[in-house]
């Protein structure tokens, strides 16, 4: 079903702007972008609730597509390489990237998707097959945090980081990969900016508005890093246009509905093939002292 317009920011507040429209797709039709004047986030002013099946079969998508290493990278060394460390990967799918961090922490994930959690679960790892909003979470009950590619999937992402933040340790932190709305690709494609065209994509944040987020949050921003993707290789590009080319996509990672207009598939692959780094990588931190780093 489709929602009530949303307006208004989810960040901020401030009434939305009409910014631009993503192109009409073969089951799907032009979609209107509202952009917030205060902070800059942008966010579709309507979207579809679709069901998990969109993910895909997780034999068809293959497994996790990050690696623990990216998380590790932007932890102090002194946690990177400390015993017991708590960590929570939320939208862990099969579990791959948890399973990657030093078998000596405690690990747990949450996964709403029941294949990809029963996966995940397979390897030994705790995983909540459930929501954000409806798994048990400790208050307190984590040291790191984390989010790759999680926070453009969600309705209220701001909800969404003061449940997370309640659940860190003071001292805790926070990693999260999104896309950047004040990237050259975003600015200059809007609309036709692949990333907007994921049906599943329904918020795009700028780093003022990352910033203001985690802030109402009660999280302190330490570092935000401006990145490629790790798909944003020519070849991976590419390739991944061609399928779409000669062949509707399975479900998952590519499950991008071709636009109607061929003039509109040049301009996605366009936006895909000079995303540049169109990307936001952050580290927050919970105030407070910590207690088992």
């Amino acid at each position: 079903m489709i929602d009530n317009e949303i307006k208004h920011c989810r960040i901020c507040q401030s009434q939305g702007a009409p910014y631009a429209y993503t192109p009409a797709m073969s089951d799907a039709p032009p979609g209107a972008l509202l952009k917030c004047p205060n902070c800059g986030q942008v966010w579709k002013s309507r979207f579809e609730h679709t069901p998990l099946s969109m993910a895909g079969e997780v034999a068809i998508r293959g497994f996790s597509i990050q690696h623990a290493a990216l998380v590790m990278d932007q932890l102090p060394e002194t946690v990177a390489h400390a015993a017991g460390v708590r960590v929570l990967d939320v939208g862990c799918w099969d579990g791959a990237v948890l399973a990657d961090f030093p078998a000596s922490w405690v690990r747990h994930g949450i996964e709403p998707h029941s294949g990809a959690a029963r996966m995940a679960a397979e390897r030994g790892l705790t995983v909540f097959s459930a929501s954000l909003e409806s798994a048990p979470l400790a208050a307190a009950g984590y040291d790191v945090v984390v989010l790759l590619d999680v926070l453009e999937h969600l309705e209220d992402p701001l909800a969404a980081l003061k449940i997370l933040s309640a659940s860190l340790a003071p001292g805790g932190y926070l990693v999260a990969l999104t896309g950047n709305a004040t990237s050259f690709a975003a600015r200059f494609f809007k609309g036709y900016w692949y990333y907007c065209n994921y049906p599943e994509h329904i918020a795009f944040f700028s780093p003022a508005s990352l910033r203001q987020g985690l802030n109402a949050s009660g999280l302190n921003l330490v570092r935000l890093t401006r990145c490629r993707h790790h798909s944003a290789s020519l070849s991976v590009t590419l390739k991944r246009i061609l399928r779409r080319l000669r062949a509707r996509p399975a479900k998952g990672e590519d499950a991008l509905p071709l636009p109607v207009a061929t003039l509109d598939l040049v301009m996605l692959a366009a936006s895909r093939i000079l995303r540049g780094r169109d990307h936001l990588l952050v580290l927050a931190q919970k105030p407070g002292d910590a207690t088992l780093l």
